[in-house]
């Protein structure tokens, strides 16, 4: 039997949320800035490990946020490239070097659900070009969709649910 990999946590609203062992695996999150939903565990229940993984990315990667933008409909980035640039370094030189990612795709809910499924793919395949293009292997990404699944219904929210986000898969490194 093969053991699931521990994703990499996140900072929430200036808690902390550790990996994956402190949720259940449907409700791992993603490695990014206010996309889990409900109530993150006390940081007193993270590890030394837990906090030396977020300080990997945060502080020694330089990546504050693993998401990617997008306009409208579309699957071209709307905003900086900068966080996926310091990400593809750190996966290539620097300390999460080999490591796996999963890009999963989102988009907001107008349009059919076939369309957003697509288009999540596209968005997240977008990402995963652009990765590659910086020198992360091709072989170490995987790309999901959730097309509108987690949207929230409103509108003022729409531009931030059509994005990417990014996991780092640890213990998966090729």
């Amino acid at each position: 039997m093969t053991s699931q990999p521990r994703v990499l946590g996140a900072t929430i609203r200036g808690r902390a949320v550790m990996s994956s062992k402190h949720l259940p695996w449907a409700f791992a999150c993603p490695l990014l800035l206010g996309a889990c939903a409900g109530a993150p565990p006390s940081p007193d229940s993270a590890d030394d490990t837990d906090v030396l993984l977020m300080d990997i990315v945060v502080e020694k990667c330089k990546v504050p946020e693993l998401q990617a933008y997008f306009h409208l409909a579309s699957a071209e980035f709307a905003g900086s490239h900068e966080n996926l640039d310091r990400l593809a370094e750190c996966l290539t030189e620097g300390p999460l070097k080999g490591e796996q990612v999963r890009l999963i795709g989102h988009t907001d809910p107008t349009g059919s659900e076939a369309f957003n499924q697509k288009l999540g793919l596209s968005r997240a395949q977008r990402v995963g070009q652009y990765l590659s293009k910086q020198g992360v292997s091709a072989d170490r990404i995987r790309y999901e969709s959730r097309g509108p699944k987690e949207a929230s219904g409103d509108p003022e929210r729409y531009p931030n649910e059509r994005r990417v986000d990014i996991q780092i898969l640890l213990g998966r490194a090729g």
